[in-house]
């Protein structure tokens, strides 16, 4: 998936007439707990819509693309996502950010749709 890809795919959806929200989840997670965080990716992809892409930015991180989706929309999203992350993490505890921007056809291109992501996120804490 990585973030050459995202921004590929965010652009070909623009391309297409698509506005698309990008939401970048950094659980804080190290290369050691990749497992705990390809599992949180395998528990969201089950949660969206066929469209939709999920997966690994990087280490820690995980990217969703939403399709038609504009801010009202993904922030329901993203609430949705951290409460999942919140009632998964069997560590408990874990700080975690979640951002998101939205970008329109013919207006925004894909170029810095993760950057501008990640400058917009809110601290959460995951655990029981």
């Amino acid at each position: 998936f990585r973030r050459v890809l995202f921004r590929s795919l965010a652009q070909d959806a623009l391309d297409r007439g698509t506005a698309i929200t990008a939401v970048v989840i950094s659980t804080g997670r190290s290369y050691e707990d990749s497992g705990r965080t390809g599992a949180w990716v395998e528990q969201i992809k089950r949660g969206m819509r066929q469209s939709d892409d999920v997966g690994l930015l990087r280490a820690g991180e995980i990217g969703l693309l939403l399709r038609h989706t504009t801010a009202d929309p993904a922030s329901a999203v993203t609430r949705r996502v951290q409460a999942l992350l919140q009632a998964t993490d069997d560590r408990g505890g874990l700080g975690a950010t979640i951002g998101f921007e939205t970008r329109f056809p013919g207006r925004d291109g894909g170029a810095g749709i993760v950057q501008a992501a990640r400058a917009r996120v809110r601290p959460f804490r995951t655990g029981r």
